[in-house]
């Protein structure tokens, strides 16, 4: 089980306001689906999560660890947050996002 905690928040010009705030525990091998309307910030979300996404407003903890946090300046890169997991972290990390994953792979075979 691992715990994880995301708050996001970005503005994008003349467009949407991305803001989360999510706090779940995670049971491998679960299921985690994120889904919303076109447009709603899920692959923001994603971005974030993975490192790739940077907001002025985010934190994110996972399991034991604090990845981001944009008050204090921490940012830990995405290739650097491996080397620190313990097995069980990783593998509730890597089952989180496989369920999302295939999750959007389901979706978007779904017919319009």
């Amino acid at each position: 089980m691992a715990a994880l905690t995301l708050f996001f928040r970005k503005a994008y010009p003349k467009s949407a306001l991305i803001e989360v705030d999510l706090k779940l525990e995670l049971h491998p091998p679960g299921v985690t689906v994120l889904f919303g309307p076109s447009g709603s910030g899920k692959t923001t979300i994603l971005r974030a999560l993975a490192g790739l996404e940077r907001s002025a407003d985010c934190l994110i903890h996972f399991g034991p660890e604090n990845w981001v946090n944009s008050k204090s300046g921490l940012f830990v890169p995405p290739q650097r947050r491996d080397r620190k997991h313990s097995r069980q972290v990783s593998s509730a990390r890597i089952g989180f996002f496989r369920s999302l994953l295939h999750a959007g792979i389901r979706d978007s075979q779904s017919p319009a």
